[in-house]
């Protein structure tokens, strides 16, 4: 087959590309598809014009040609910046491509004519074209599924090493051709590669766009249209996924209902069109003071939904209070100042999505019943779990900050195994707070019987050995949960009794003159009272 046959097929076959681009460019009126269809027609002129050189002044034939080409080669990139929302979508650095490829180009036709220099030029501005098309892909990565950008990353690196090996096949063979269309091992293979090359790239910037064109779906799907929020289908989603998180590594958990005060007369006065921008500007002001981890819903109406993980009652309250004050401070367009009423609920272990959501309406309602404006917390139900809880007292402390954190981490700790428990949580549940707690508790010792050592407490000995059975102990336990026997009372008993009660506030209140401070006298008993009164709520 003649090279200029190969180079029509060529271009008969990125006929397919370019009918393709224009009906999907029409129907999805994107400027990226647009640029992308534009970049197969230049390149279908080009190797037509290939095809036919011969027929054709050098300055049409050979240097309209390769300005077509590049034009292709760069509009990938191009089309792919606009795709993914670049603020440069054609950078200044390409029309510096372009002005030192023509001037080659000029150069080596009409000064020094040179095909191999035009062919080897012609490869570099491929690399380069493609290299850019990496650059542009790797920029937007976020916006693409895995698979489409691996698969993007790897279609361009391959044609950098087919171009590459192009590139040294130009300079390793003796210049016997003048013309792109005279028979060359380089040339054959330049167009073998250009089929390929042709196919790849219509497929992969087709299948690029129908990712995006899921991804638009898919955000439409999950936002509110018209305050841009997410939406409740969002809510519901996201909220599955942190309660299985808090409940796997006991994390707190906080939801925030707002319903804005006296709506209804916003729209009966001015009309629904000042409703909504009303909405609008709500959104906007509760977005602007959230966290990064907080999220902010369109419940429905006029209520919205704020998600704040990592967050107990008291943190959720005082970012409600913010939301509350900043809303109650501004100014509306036309409809002036508008208030809100704010509900908080922490969720409890294994609490059920309904109730934890039915709480916090329930405080919302009864801001609105208190004069709105305002901000309600809701008490956590009195499960099994809240009354296991031992709370830390300042009267605990040993006058070594070390020591004191360390003992409230434990508390802490052992709060979240008992909450489980209680839960009646599988082993598979527990056991990355097992761990947690095991390693603490071992952790705590060494480093207690370090301080220890260097305060020169001459019962030393006694307490390591008591620390040693206590280890022990909770290999003992922990080998039973292992093997299903999840007993609540045994963890009870050792976590309170024996590590809480027995040890931390018996034992270890034995050192606190040795270290340095001031000895907490009395700080024991009022430490045992407390905790037995929590043990018997316990039992109770």
């Amino acid at each position: 087959m003649e090279l200029s046959t190969l180079s029509v097929a060529i271009a008969l076959n990125g006929v397919v590309a370019v009918v393709l681009t224009i009906l999907l460019a029409a129907i999805r009126r994107k400027r990226g598809l647009i640029i992308f269809a534009l970049g197969f027609v230049s390149a279908d002129a080009g190797f037509i014009l290939f095809a036919f050189q011969s027929s054709f002044h050098p300055l049409i034939g050979v240097i309209g040609a390769n300005v077509l080409i590049f034009f292709f080669q760069f509009s990938l990139s191009w089309g792919l910046r606009i795709s993914f929302g670049s603020s440069r979508s054609w950078p200044r650095r390409y029309w510096a491509y372009a002005a030192v490829w023509l001037s080659l180009m000029l150069f080596s036709t009409f000064v020094f004519d040179s095909f191999t220099l035009r062919a080897a030029a012609s490869s570099v501005v491929v690399i380069l074209s493609v290299t850019e098309f990496i650059v542009a892909l790797r920029s937007g990565r976020h916006k693409l599924p895995v698979l489409v950008y691996r698969g993007g990353f790897a279609i361009s690196a391959l044609f950098v090493v087919l171009y590459a090996i192009r590139l040294v096949l130009l300079l390793a063979e003796p210049q016997v051709t003048t013309r792109l269309m005279q028979s060359s091992t380089a040339n054959i293979y330049t167009f073998m590669i250009s089929m390929v090359y042709s196919i790849l790239w219509a497929g992969l910037v087709l299948i690029i766009d129908v990712a995006l064109m899921v991804r638009e779906l898919e955000k439409m799907a999950a936002t509110d249209e018209l305050t841009g929020l997410l939406n409740r289908t969002k809510a519901d989603g996201d909220m599955r996924a942190e309660e299985e998180r808090s409940d796997r590594y006991a994390e707190p958990l906080s939801i925030i209902l707002f319903d804005v005060d006296k709506f209804k007369r916003v729209n009966d006065a001015w009309g629904h069109a000042v409703g909504d921008e009303t909405l609008k500007s709500i959104a906007a002001t509760a977005r602007s003071l959230l966290r990064d981890s907080d999220r902010l819903y369109r419940w429905g109406g006029e209520e919205f939904l704020i998600l704040a993980p990592h967050t107990d009652s008291d943190g959720a309250a005082a970012l409600s209070e913010k939301v509350r004050s900043a809303l109650a401070s501004s100014q509306v367009p036309i409809a002036g100042t508008v208030t809100a009423s704010f509900g908080v609920a922490e969720r409890v272990y294994r609490e059920s999505r309904a109730d934890w959501i039915r709480r916090a309406d329930e405080a919302m309602y009864r801001a609105k019943q208190l004069g709105r404006n305002r901000v309600i917390a809701s008490q956590q139900p009195a499960t099994s779990d809240a009354l296991a809880k031992v709370l830390w007292r300042d009267d605990w402390r040993s006058g070594r900050t070390s020591i004191d954190e360390e003992h409230r981490e434990l508390i802490e700790l052992s709060n979240k195994v008992l909450a489980r428990i209680m839960g009646r949580a599988s082993y598979k549940e527990l056991e990355s707070v097992l761990d947690s707690l095991f390693k603490s508790i071992e952790n705590h010792f060494d480093s207690e019987e370090q301080v220890l050592a260097d305060s020169g407490y001459p019962a030393l000995g006694e307490h390591a050995a008591r620390h040693r059975e206590l280890v022990r102990e909770s290999a003992l336990l922990r080998d039973r949960s292992s093997k299903g026997d999840i007993d609540p009372g045994a963890y009870f008993n050792f976590l309170v009794d024996k590590v809480i009660i027995g040890h931390l506030l018996k034992d270890d209140v034995l050192f606190f003159p040795y270290l340095k401070g001031p000895s907490p006298a009395g700080s024991g008993e009022r430490g045992i009272h407390a905790a037995a009164e929590s043990q018997e709520r316990f039992r109770g």
